[in-house]
Parts: C-alpha cells; structure tokens; sequence
C-alpha cells in the first residue's frame, strides 16, 4: 500500500498504534497519547499480536476524544456525531485520506472492501462453552439481557466472551470471530429507571475473552416479558422458524442481501435455536444457569 502524503491536510499525530481484528491489519495514529492508551487498553484483551507491516486500513484520530466521543470508536455513532469525530481513513484504493463520515464504528470500519460480503454481524452477545469450544449466540433487542447473560456465564462458570452485543459471523466459514469491546451493561433501578453503563477498566480485567473463532452450536433469541415468574424456554424447531428468528436480528454490515441471506440459511439450519423469555433482570441468573446446564447436558 502506497502510503499518502498526509501533511498537506494537518500535522503528523504524536503515537502509533498497530492491531489486528477480523484478519484486517490495522494502523491507528493519535493526536494525542492519552486516546492512544486508552484505545490499547481496550483492545489488547483479546486481539493478537500486533502486525506492524503492511496495513490493511489506515486511521488518522486529529483530536483527543473524551468520554462521550471515545465510544464511537467501537459503536455506531449517532447523527451529527460523525462529523465532530476528527477521523480520516485510507486504504487500497484511495487516492489520499478521506474523512469518516459513516456511522459504523471508526475501528473496524465495516463496510470497507476487505471486509464487505466476508461478514455478517448479528445484534448479538456470544459465549463460548468451555466443554466442547462451540459458541452460543445470545440475540436479543436493547435490554433483553444479552451481555448481562454472557457476563454471568462468564464469571460463573467461566465461559470465555467473544463479544458483548454484535456477533461477527464468517460468511466463508460459519465461525463467529471475536470483537469484545467495553461492555455496555444495563442496570435496573426501582420504578422501571433503566440506564446503561461502560464496564471499567478493572473490571474488563477481570473478564475471561476468547480469542479465536469458533463454532456456533446454539442460538439463542432473548426476550424481556415483564410478568413472568420464571423464565420459560421454547425450542424453535422448524427450518422457516429457525431462520427468521435468527434474521430479525441481523445488523447493517456492509455486505449484501445475498451473502446475508445464504449466511443466516447455514447457520440457522446447523445450530440449536431456542427462545427464551424471562420476566426481568433478576431472572437473568436463573437463564445463565439453564444455558450451563442444558451444554454440560
């Protein structure tokens, strides 16, 4: 890769930083080392080893980014964030660095070429068992407990994360690919007050990550029916079944209809898809410890 003459544009960043995630090299230059720190912290985990030559992608950060701002590194962004990001972006095919002007998160970018109809990303946490090394997706829409239940299988029965809320699934070979970002937990308070939080620093040390593909063995569509004494768990049997459950929680990323829709067919038809509904965040516990059960069973 040809590497573009950037000073006419702003002035050199002062830190470099190189890693790999979904085989895609990366190289990141900061601003300042504060964000460089940061953004290291959060993806040494679980990424390996840095890959110094040959980038695939290259990121230009010109500001240092706060709190507020920091996460849309690893989220999607919100309208009118986008812009304030001060991100430039450059890769095989660029004539010279571009601003990012998209809502995917800055790292990994996904709808660049290398990654465009080699992913498909489900709004999903994913677990892998440590019996048999297979995964277990956790789908769900906001609050339906995804990371919560993967955290709790986590420390409980020690369950390595591969990611907290987007499933990245291999169109080639069915496998989801690790990418744990800082987990966004939901807490609960009294008088139905729902608010979400970063998991800290420490405590990301304190998270057992997996690093390598694996295997998806069972799905698994969460959903919160406040009422509910207990959590109830329906098996979804049927092939048309399996694969819309597993479809209406599919995300933009970049690849097409097709590769989607073939993706989505394979896997629903290989893996367990089961349902289940629980009557609030209390019961999460209760859902952990089934899950544990029926993969020791």
């Amino acid at each position: 890769m040809t590497k573009p003459d950037a000073s006419k544009t702003f002035s050199m960043p002062k830190d470099t930083l190189h890693f790999e995630m979904l085989g895609i090299r990366v190289q990141v230059q900061f601003a300042c080392q504060r964000t460089q720190l940061r953004v290291a912290d959060h993806l040494s985990a679980h990424l390996h080893p840095p890959q110094e030559q040959s980038p695939n992608i290259l990121v230009r950060l010109t500001e240092p980014l706060e709190d507020d701002r920091f996460r849309y590194l690893f989220r999607a962004q919100p309208e009118g964030v986008v812009q304030g990001m001060g991100a430039f972006i450059f890769y095989h095919g660029l004539a010279d660095w571009e601003p990012w002007n998209h809502a995917d998160p800055v790292l990994i970018p996904y709808a660049m070429p290398a990654l465009r109809d080699r992913f498909v990303a489900l709004h999903a946490a994913s677990v892998v068992s440590p019996r048999s090394g297979r995964a277990t997706l956790l789908m769900g829409q906001k609050c339906a407990g995804k990371t919560t239940t993967a955290l709790d299988l986590n420390k409980k029965y020690d369950w390595p994360m591969l990611t907290d809320e987007t499933a990245v699934i291999d169109a080639w070979s069915k496998q989801c690919w690790a990418l744990m970002r800082p987990p966004h937990v939901t807490n609960a308070y009294p008088a139905n007050r729902v608010t979400k939080a970063y998991i800290g620093h420490d405590e990301m040390a304190d998270i057992n990550v997996a690093t390598d593909p694996a295997p998806i063995a069972r799905i698994v569509e969460l959903i919160q029916a406040p009422g509910l004494n207990a959590p109830y768990v329906e098996k979804i049997d049927t092939t048309d079944a399996k694969v819309a459950t597993t479809f209406a929680h599919t995300l933009a990323f970049g690849s097409a209809a097709g590769t989607v829709a073939r993706t989505v067919m394979a896997l629903s038809q290989k893996a367990e898809v089961m349902r289940v509904m629980h009557g609030g965040f209390p019961q999460l516990t209760e859902v952990a410890k089934f899950l544990e059960a029926h993969d020791a069973g």
